[in-house]
């Protein structure tokens, strides 16, 4: 029997923690299973790829975050029965703007007479780039059917169950599972393959100010130095009382003295702004920026002759 449908290139990047369990109906989702967000699966990703490229293994918390993954979406809980025994990731061969994987989850299923029989779990994931992105467009997980010339069981045309499609939306997406027995994965199908066509887009608020010609009048300026004048006053009576009630305390004193001459300066500034013969204008306006991409992922098996 083939142990995996995908390349060879893409090994099982990781052992799953060993735990009995039990599949259960795998999930539909528009966007992410409640508990899975973006940095979850980049966290898987980027630990897929380092043990493809490097070999080693996951850390406690990229182990923890797969689990979790897998777990979620494939729909398992535990029993004493049924268990996950590795993970395969085929990447998109491209990642402008966004980025993802198929991850084909191998499951084990105790028998009687001490044997085993496996299921495969897949599906897909897609994730923004840039953190404040959002996803539109949409994504496909299919199973290829068998081509005629090949050995095995023949499929004339794909089943309704062998493809799912849904809406791209958030920063980050999990398609829903399709599970096959391994006999039947493995004879009727020759590929997993993803696809995800859309955008990321960014919208970010943006802030400019300009200086733009704004004559004062006499009139005007007569009322900014009337009105400088009034703060200064009540800035030099407020100060004195400061000093009255230090005393002979030279730390309050030198405080006070500080708050005045703060607040003198803060007063001098709003002065010379009033008769400026300019003013400052504030402009915010929303720049929005699409990254488009159209991405594509495939697990084959290269035993297909």
């Amino acid at each position: 029997m083939r142990t995996s449908i995908l390349s060879r290139a893409a090994v099982a990047v990781a052992t799953l923690a060993i735990g009995s369990v039990t599949l259960a109906a795998a999930p539909a989702t528009a966007a992410t299973p409640a508990g899975i967000d973006r940095a979850s699966i980049v966290s898987v990703l980027d630990a897929a790829r380092s043990y493809q490229s490097n070999g080693g293994g996951y850390t406690e918390a990229e182990q923890a975050a797969l689990d979790k993954l897998t777990e979620t979406v494939c729909g398992y809980t535990t029993t004493n029965d049924l268990y996950p025994h590795g993970a395969y990731f085929n990447f998109f061969k491209q990642n402008s703007g966004a980025d993802g994987a198929i991850v084909s989850v191998e499951l084990h299923e105790n028998i009687e007479g001490g044997d085993y029989t496996h299921r495969y779990c897949n599906f897909g994931l897609v994730v923004t780039a840039d953190k404040d992105a959002k996803l539109s467009g949409q994504a496909t997980l299919t199973l290829t059917p068998r081509p005629a010339d090949t050995e095995g069981p023949i499929i004339a045309t794909a089943a309704a169950d062998d493809s799912t499609t849904g809406q791209l939306s958030g920063n980050a997406f999990v398609s829903t599972s399709i599970t096959r027995d391994s006999n039947e994965f493995f004879s009727n199908y020759s590929a997993v393959d993803f696809t995800a066509a859309g955008a990321a887009t960014t919208s970010k608020t943006v802030t400019d100010q300009r200086k733009i010609w704004d004559h004062k009048s006499k009139v005007e300026k007569r009322a900014a130095k009337a009105k400088y004048d009034k703060r200064i006053a009540k800035a030099k009576k407020a100060y004195a009382k400061a000093l009255d009630r230090a005393g002979s305390n030279s730390a309050t004193k030198a405080a006070a003295k500080k708050a005045y001459l703060a607040k003198r300066a803060e007063t001098k500034v709003k002065y010379d702004y009033a008769v400026w013969n300019y003013r400052y204008v504030t402009n915010t306006k929303t720049v929005t920026q699409s990254t488009p991409f159209n991405l594509t992922a495939s697990g084959r098996n290269n035993n297909l002759g």
